[in-house]
């Protein structure tokens, strides 16, 4: 079944290509260089694919993704299937990278595509997701059911403690990055921000879904702006802004691991 807005929703990432160059070169650079197979999984309209491409050693290069429309953008071999459940015999690929999938995934699936991607890889696995993302300031409001949720899907955050961990025992970790854009992130008293969201009601821009009540926004309505706030709003974002520094750091986080040797030790 297809979502709705879903083929606009692939055709925007397509679009923004370009701005993610540097990304996929980063995770390329991490490949090591016996690696003869590959399996990305969540691999979405197959951009990181053609860039895979480069890579003359590898013989085989396969994407698999869960949406029947993004795969329609895939040129080479694909497959349709679950993060929670690959198709594949155990280390069936010398490498298996997902990246910008993990945080999209529900608590079950997520436990599930762990294991699975761990089953499947002979060698190396690569991960890319989110750096230390602060889910609860990037919520949106439901203007049918008033649910708080995040617009594209993000379910859960990633620490370099916790990808340190993600693979253990099986696989140590033996490299992680920090790459792309340096952005904001805000540092507001959660409690003053979640009364500021409810009062506020930011919704969700054209093609969310409301996790709850399947509500799919239809236009892009803006925000309110600073100068259309009440005299006490701007009162209190002043003085917000003045405690609560936003932090920096770069966009994503991206981890190399190697399957570990019984009498080898990882790296701690």
């Amino acid at each position: 079944m297809k979502v709705p807005y879903e083929e606009e929703m692939w055709k925007r990432y397509r679009e923004e290509i370009e701005k993610k160059m540097a990304y996929y070169r980063e995770v390329i650079s991490l490949i090591p260089s016996d690696v003869k197979s590959i399996l990305d999984v969540g691999c979405g309209e197959g951009t990181f694919l053609k860039h895979l491409t480069s890579l003359e050693r590898a013989s085989i290069i396969v994407g698999l993704d869960v949406s029947e429309t993004a795969l329609k953008y895939v040129e080479g071999l694909k497959i349709r299937a679950s993060a929670g459940g690959l198709p594949f015999r155990n280390g069936s690929f010398d490498l298996v990278t997902c990246l910008q999938t993990l945080e999209h995934l529900k608590q079950e699936v997520f436990i599930r595509a762990i294991e699975e991607i761990k089953r499947v890889t002979k060698k190396y696995i690569i991960v890319s997701v989110p750096n230390e993302e602060p889910l609860e300031y990037f919520l949106v409001v439901c203007p049918a059911c008033g649910c708080h949720f995040n617009a594209v899907g993000h379910v859960r955050s990633f620490s370099p403690e916790i990808l340190r961990e993600l693979f253990s025992p099986d696989f140590s970790l033996k490299a992680l990055r920090e790459c792309g854009d340096l952005v904001e992130h805000p540092t507001y008293n959660r409690v003053l921000f979640g009364a500021l969201r409810s009062y506020l009601k930011p919704p969700p821009p054209r093609g969310s879904i409301c996790p709850q009540c399947g509500y799919v926004a239809k236009a892009d309505k803006g925000r309110i702006s600073y100068s259309q706030m009440p005299i006490f709003l701007k009162a209190v974002k002043r003085i917000a802004d003045l405690l609560w520094r936003p932090k920096k750091r770069r966009l994503w986080l991206v981890a190399l691991y190697e399957r570990v040797i019984e009498g080898q030790t990882g790296n701690r």
